[in-house]
């Protein structure tokens, strides 16, 4: 009897499981029975057919939390002003762009026009066609536009429903955007209200989104207002991905069919047809464009800079006596695997025994996964380690057979491998350093810095404080050191860098008065 009972409840608790973690029975009906409803409640899809053109100005704000320093400090914040003129269902947007952020008073201006023939970035009076970070941005706009996607999951051949354990009922479906498939899936809730739009896709050609392999963006949906054609529409959303809130934009001025020109979406000829640019160039093709014709720079016996020029994404190849150690695996996993091949290639038969990795970037992380399928130990600082593990786990989740990387977590100066070659790994627990590990060659009197010692152009008013930061870490450990290089900077002399550290402001001595 007491088994019996047992039974019954374990059978039970199955359904249960089931029914809070499947799609719903019959999914297909019962999905565009629950989009209908939202349909209607939104306005019917007539006077959603019917919405041609959309107009409106928004204010965001972006939190650009791929070069966070810490999550404990505050962070660099984009602010941007739009003007938008789209049409949802010819997937056709024009946006005037004004942006600045907590980094600088200056203000940028752009103009982004995309169509299905083709599209183009002009800044300065100068048009380009799009590069794949706003390629991408396009696409998740018209994605996630509310009537774009309602429009689309009607008209898609194949809906899924799933019902989460609040009670949204979420719908799925593909739709592709400009060649790029875009699966998408609307949180619908109780009362038939869209309470969210996700996007998912590849930003292989992103240079921050790229690190997470295929991301999921949650675009959640407030302020609701009725337009005087009837129709329901939010006028706030916050952008939410990899579990962080991203942007948050508030329009005014909501204009449905307004009277417009289709000329507001002319490409030119020469923009037509630009998008394969960034659909069909391989991640194969991005790393050899970082390597150049094969450039490397030897900095001393045994150790080569890959590619060795100022400005790219550079990793360094150290040949020691028990084998080879690569310090930073950035930018991509085809980036990596360039690097491992030809790691190979000038040290024939010699096994790779690690990987370091410096910094928490995401475009300096990005290419690690590369070394953990091929079990490949890899030190990372403490503090990055957790971000570590979830960039590789986020790239690899589709992939059958991986395992969890070898990761060694450094809290102190270690000693890696002995010889001429032999390297120190320090952290510099600085201000801009804070998360940042330096590698140390004693014999070669060589401090390689990550990305505290960056192109001057880069590092801006900064540029000081960060050599200072290096001065101390040279300092504090005691270090014997004759140059420093960077993840995007060859090796270059440090007392004739350290010249340009202003003199330290003298100690105040307290006097009673």
């Amino acid at each position: 009897m007491k088994r019996a009972a047992t039974t019954a409840c374990l059978l039970l608790l199955c359904i249960a499981m089931r029914a809070s973690s499947s799609p719903v029975g019959n999914s297909q009906q019962q999905a565009r029975e629950v989009l209908g409803h939202c349909i209607t409640a939104i306005g019917g899809i007539d006077r959603l057919r019917g919405i041609q053109t959309i107009s409106y100005q928004s204010f965001a704000h972006v939190f650009v939390r791929s070069i966070d320093v810490s999550p404990s400090l505050p962070g660099m914040v984009a602010y941007l002003r739009y003007d938008v003129t789209l049409q949802p269902q010819r997937h056709a947007i024009s946006e005037k762009i004004e942006s600045w952020s907590t980094e600088s008073l200056d203000q940028s201006t752009a103009l982004v026009k995309a169509t299905s023939e083709g599209g183009y970035l002009e800044q300065a009076d100068k048009k380009r066609p799009l590069d794949g970070d706003t390629f991408y941005a396009v696409v998740d706009n018209l994605a996630s536009e509310p009537i774009s996607a309602l429009l689309a999951a009607v008209d898609s051949p194949e809906l899924s429903l799933r019902r989460d354990a609040d009670g949204i009922d979420e719908i799925s479906f593909h739709q592709t955007i400009y060649g790029q498939p875009v699966k998408t899936t609307l949180g619908i809730g109780r009362t038939a209200s869209l309470e969210w739009i996700e996007t998912e896709h590849s930003y292989a050609h992103s240079l921050f989104n790229s690190s997470w392999g295929t991301v999921a963006k949650r675009h959640v949906l407030s302020g609701w207002y009725i337009d005087p054609s009837g129709v329901h529409l939010p006028k706030k959303w916050k952008t939410v991905t990899n579990g962080l809130d991203e942007s948050q934009q508030s329009m005014v001025n909501v204009k449905l069919n307004p009277s417009s020109s289709d000329s507001v979406f002319d490409i030119p000829s020469e923009f037509k047809g630009t998008y394969a640019a960034v659909l069909n160039t391989s991640p194969d093709d991005l790393a050899k464009a970082n390597h150049g014709e094969g450039q490397t720079l030897d900095v001393a016996a045994g150790v080569v800079m890959l590619p060795g020029k100022e400005s790219a994404y550079n990793s360094l190849i150290v040949k020691q006596e028990k084998g080879i150690v690569i310090v930073e695996g950035p930018y991509s996993n085809a980036n990596s695997q360039y690097v491992i091949e030809y790691a190979r290639k000038i040290f024939p038969s010699i096994p790779i025994e690690a990987l370091i990795t410096t910094n928490q970037l995401w475009f300096h992380v990005a290419g690690l996964a590369a070394y953990a399928n091929a079990h490949v130990p890899i030190y990372a600082l403490d503090s990055n380690a957790d971000l570590v593990r979830r960039i590789i786990a986020s790239q690899t989740k589709d992939q059958t057979g991986t395992s969890a990387p070898q990761l060694r977590e450094v809290r102190d100066t270690i000693e890696i491998g002995k010889g001429t070659n032999r390297m120190l790994l320090v952290p510099f627990r600085g201000e801009f350093s804070a998360r940042t590990m330096g590698v140390y060659f004693p014999e070669l009197k060589l401090l390689y810095c990550s990305d505290i010692y960056l192109p001057q152009a880069w590092a801006g008013p900064y540029w000081t404080e960060q050599l200072a930061e290096i001065r101390d870490v040279i300092e504090r450990e005691h270090l014997d050191v004759q140059r420093v290089s960077g993840v995007s900077m060859p090796p270059k002399d440090w007392k004739e860098l350290s010249a340009a550290i202003p003199p330290a402001v003298a100690s105040l001595e307290h006097k009673p008065s």
